[in-house]
């Protein structure tokens, strides 16, 4: 089947990075509850015509971006419970998601750096630990997915570093946006970010010195106040564990307190 709708010929198959939302133990789309099959996917049109698919007329098809981080940030708003549109309907309860990586082959339209659509696809992989750093109870979840189709599930800094990707044909470009996104601490600029006030918390250390948190730092430290773990924490700020370390240790030093509940008492006294 000829490529359409600016597909380009001899492109196939593509890969592409796609996310899913997990029940079951299987992998269902994001935009309808389409259940994705192990081995190959035929797509169909979404409004019941019969035609090749995908059409220059609509969006029929597979999507996968070529971007992994813009994939990322969608992974966050699905989790997180933002509607992607009138069909979006996450099935599992607890809202979790899995990031991979799709073959697209048949019919592929290409949408340049947006990604592409295709009348076939197969996942070929999931990572572990996408779009949030590495969590057991959902690395576990996405590992057993991962064994009911035959896939590998491997974490984005193995697949990285023993070539994994390179080899399933990743883009160099794509390669090094990934491996620069994990080293920035995973940020996801466009996901959604709870409420929070805007004031930074303004108080007093042990040797009378005005300490003046940053928004970041006053963000976290009354999450803390809240009882919430470091993983809770970066679940509800989208941000990396590792960062959400890194944070708590300058607001021990910062604060000159010692633990989480000297922090909990230290704001309570200065916030607000």
């Amino acid at each position: 089947m000829e490529p359409v709708d600016g597909g380009q010929a001899g492109q196939e198959p593509v890969i592409g990075w796609r996310v899913w939302a997990l029940a079951n133990n299987r992998l269902y789309s994001t935009g309808k509850n389409a259940f994705w099959r192990p081995g190959e996917n035929v797509a169909e049109c979404l409004v019941g015509r019969n035609h090749d698919v995908p059409a220059p007329s609509c969006h029929c098809g597979f999507w996968a971006k070529h971007d992994p981080v813009s994939a990322m940030e969608l992974a966050a708003r699905v989790e997180y419970g933002q509607r992607m549109g009138s069909g979006f309907t996450v099935l599992d309860p607890y809202r979790t998601v899995a990031v991979g990586l799709v073959l697209g082959y048949g019919a592929i339209a290409v949408h340049g750096g947006e990604g592409y659509r295709a009348g076939l696809a197969r996942v070929v992989c999931i990572f572990a630990d996408a779009p949030e750093t590495l969590v057991t109870e959902k690395a576990n979840l996405r590992r057993t997915v991962a064994d009911t189709y035959g896939v590998p599930c491997i974490t984005l800094d193995a697949a990285i570093s023993i070539g994994f990707l390179q080899e399933l044909g990743v883009r160099r470009q794509a390669v090094e946006q990934v491996r620069t996104w994990i080293e920035a601490g995973r940020p996801l600029a466009d996901a959604p970010r709870p409420p929070t006030s805007d004031i930074p918390i303004r108080g007093r250390g042990n040797q009378g010195e005005v300490i003046e948190l940053t928004r970041r730092e006053s963000q976290i430290a009354r999450l803390v106040t809240q009882g919430l773990t470091n993983v809770e924490i970066s679940h509800s700020i989208y941000m990396g564990s590792r960062t959400v370390d890194f944070h708590l240790y300058r607001l021990f030093e910062k604060t000159g307190t010692r633990n989480r509940g000297g922090l909990a008492f230290w704001v309570t006294k200065h916030d607000g």
